[in-house]
């Protein structure tokens, strides 16, 4: 796919902002019906968690990448005992400040 060369240009100006992010490993996790108003991205090195979004469970295991968009009411728990690593980083991508990329 070809992106228009005007287009590409506010893209590649647009700016990523990361707020945060650290590795984790747990065997305990309860991030209930949270709200966050930027991007969260999780990287699952190692085991399992669970992501209920949209009114709909998934397993996450090690290999899988979570992507939740802003504003989108979500869980994120562990419900096993296992130990999970995983990654994560809250973040934005905008164009001018106000107009979401992605």
């Amino acid at each position: 796919m070809r992106i228009d060369q005007s287009l590409a240009a506010v893209i590649e100006n647009a700016e990523l902002d990361i707020l945060a992010y650290d590795v984790h490993s747990r065997d305990a996790m309860e991030q209930r019906n949270r709200i966050l108003n930027c991007y969260v991205v999780s990287y699952i090195k190692e085991g399992t968690c669970r992501l209920r979004i949209f009114n709909r469970d998934y397993i996450a295991k090690a290999g899988d990448v979570i992507l939740i968009p802003p504003n989108v009411l979500h869980d994120h728990v562990k419900d096993t005992h296992e130990t999970t690593v995983f990654m994560w980083w809250h973040f934005t991508y905008k164009i001018a400040g106000m107009l979401d990329v992605l």
